[in-house]
């Protein structure tokens, strides 16, 4: 079953339907690429159709629209909200290093 979501969170809902850019942005891929017309956050990319090859073409999708991704990251993370989470992680990881400065 899909994880509990926080009903007091507004940015997500029961149907885990994207409401985060980036959560829509790579949906989008996955849904031109499985040919489905809708995904849920807790879809797991393997579970509805994907495979290694399919993967690949996300990863080079994803990076036309400068997501940062590879193919590791989605067989660490293949479920989208999990993906998701883990890139904007990175993000700010890699946002709060660029502000240091070396001696």
């Amino acid at each position: 079953p899909p994880p509990q979501v926080n009903q007091s969170n507004t940015q997500e809902n029961d149907h885990g339907t994207p409401s985060h850019p980036l959560e829509q942005q790579i949906a989008e891929i996955w849904g031109e690429l499985l040919q489905l017309n809708n995904v849920s956050v807790y879809d797991n990319f393997f579970q509805i159709g994907g495979d290694s090859i399919t993967a690949i073409q996300f990863v080079s999708r994803a990076k036309k629209l400068n997501i940062n991704v590879n193919v590791k990251d989605l067989f660490k993370f293949p479920v989208l909200k999990y993906l998701v989470q883990d890139l904007k992680q990175r993000e700010n990881t890699e946002l709060r290093l660029s502000d240091v400065k070396l001696a």
